[in-house]
């Protein structure tokens, strides 16, 4: 039988590594929410009395969140055991207005029904084949209707890759026995970047990040599913699907269009080829929160990195569990970030970019020579902070 990425660790590990209900107080989790639907001019109020269809939801805390909020309706789709027990507990009060379909999103027939709002969160990304899911669910959205999902690709999830990286090294180089147990040691070692997570854009007070960190470890670092993702889904690839079905972009957080068009002179085609354009021009502003760079003059260091990045990719897209990485896979990374670091040097001098991928640097030459010391390393600073915009929360709307 074919492996059924993502689902299949969760249901050998017995785990839902995404926020739940108990993870935090309910006011926190739904400011959360609120922060969530806001970035993409979604309306709270317009939720009350509409339809939602939502694909891999998890704990079921989201449509919580919604029926909270007075939604008619709700359809959940999901096939991790783990994720239909907790849903059920979560909406236990919700029945009535609530169907849980526990069945493959591939082979799930939904009847002919349209939804005010389809969302399918943290998963799309994730998904063998994106296309197929998104030919399903595009028909089923009503005019006037919103599509919300999340994206992620090599620039946006290139911090977690390198601590996906680190997690491989540790993990092939320590003696730990169970999944329980790498996941503490990999929590512990994470502490530190994880606390800095909770500080973004400058702000002096800390925000509250809901997902416990073991729960980020298990879903990313110590996931091979996320650490081998390679040949993303790409965003325009979204949206040409989405046009063709009469839909189009509403908003993305971060905001990456800057598309001024008058309203009266509104054309649908040229907003979309827009869009993509400002994607594609704004993909290296992913990498790292605090860092933005005017590309309009350095095309040729952009490109660099982008080359680098790939080829880094490349080496961590091909990781296998348990099997430790060649010296010469190190030697690869370590040339690239080379070039990384000049490259990022040359679009701004002292940048936070070049400064953490230095330190890792050091960190892989380590390795080098004391690989069962690895798990003890502390020297990180910049590198704690290197934190990516890893996913883009995105809106679609029907025409």
């Amino acid at each position: 039988m074919k492996k059924k990425v993502f689902i299949d660790y969760y249901k050998n590990n017995k785990i839902i590594p995404t926020v739940n209900l108990e993870d935090a107080p309910l006011k926190k989790i739904f400011q959360q929410r609120i922060n969530f639907y806001n970035s993409i001019h979604i309306d709270i109020n317009a939720l009350k009395n509409k339809s939602v269809l939502e694909f891999c939801p998890g704990t079921g805390y989201n449509a919580f969140f919604l029926l909270k909020n007075k939604i008619k309706k709700i359809i959940l789709v999901d096939n991790n055991p783990s994720s239909i027990t907790q849903i059920k507990k979560n909406l236990l009060n919700y029945k009535k207005k609530t169907k849980l379909v526990n069945r493959d999103i591939y082979k799930v027939k939904i009847k002919k029904e349209k939804f005010d709002y389809i969302i399918i969160e943290n998963a799309l990304c994730t998904l063998a084949y994106p296309e197929k899911i998104l030919r399903k669910l595009f028909p089923l959205l009503k005019k006037n209707g919103f599509f919300i999902f999340n994206y992620w690709d090599g620039y946006t999830l290139f911090n977690e890759k390198l601590r996906g990286l680190i997690t491989h090294l540790i993990l092939t180089n320590h003696n730990s026995i169970n999944f329980n147990q790498q996941t503490e040691l990999i929590s512990n070692f994470f502490y530190s970047h994880y606390e800095k997570l909770k500080i973004k854009n400058n702000l002096k007070k800390k925000t509250d990040n809901l997902r416990l960190i073991k729960k980020w470890v298990q879903d990313t670092p110590m996931n091979y599913d996320t650490i081998n993702l390679k040949n993303y889904y790409n965003l325009n690839k979204i949206l040409e699907l989405a046009f063709k079905n009469k839909i189009l972009l509403w908003k993305t957080s971060p905001d990456f269009n800057t598309d001024f068009m008058w309203y009266k002179n509104f054309n649908k085609k040229k907003f979309t080829l827009n869009i993509q354009k400002n994607f594609i021009n704004n993909q290296i502003n992913f990498i790292h929160h605090k860092e933005k760079f005017d590309l309009k003059t350095f095309k040729k260091e952009h490109n660099q990195i982008s080359i680098n990045i790939k080829k880094i990719d490349n080496v961590v897209s091909n990781l296998r569990k348990d099997k430790k990485i060649k010296t010469k896979d190190i030697y690869k990374i370590i040339n690239s970030l080379s070039v990384l670091i000049k490259k990022f040097n040359v679009l701004k001098k002292n940048n936070l970019i070049s400064k953490g991928l230095k330190e890792l640097l050091f960190f892989l030459k380590f390795y080098l020579k004391n690989p069962k010391k690895i798990y003890k390393y502390k020297k990180f600073r910049y590198f704690e902070n290197f934190w990516g915009n890893t996913v883009i929360n995105a809106s679609l709307k029907k025409y």
